[in-house]
């Protein structure tokens, strides 16, 4: 068999239909995909909880968060309420 130059092979492809261009790729890229899927090792159960914990205890080194969008709302509510109701210090009628 004839060893053919990237170029030579892209010239060849071009003049294929878009059809038979696509059927190619396909064709090239599940080539080059089943060798490495039949000897990537699979991952044993206890590696995605490994995982999962090290994510929680990274999570629990880290600050807390200022609260949830809907207890910001809840907060802003009461300091408006106060405010309108002349219970806070600064008075929005005076």
């Amino acid at each position: 068999m004839t060893i053919q130059t990237l170029d030579t092979v892209l010239t060849a492809a071009r003049q294929l239909a878009p059809r038979d261009r696509a059927r190619l790729v396909a064709r090239i890229v599940e080539e080059m995909v089943e060798p490495t899927a039949a000897v990537a090792p699979q991952p044993a159960n206890n590696d995605a909880w490994e995982q999962m914990n090290k994510i929680r205890a990274e999570f629990a080194t880290l600050q807390p968060v200022a609260g949830s969008p809907a207890e910001q709302l809840e907060r802003d509510r009461r300091e408006r309420d106060e405010m309108l109701m002349g219970q806070a210090g600064a008075d929005v009628h005076a």
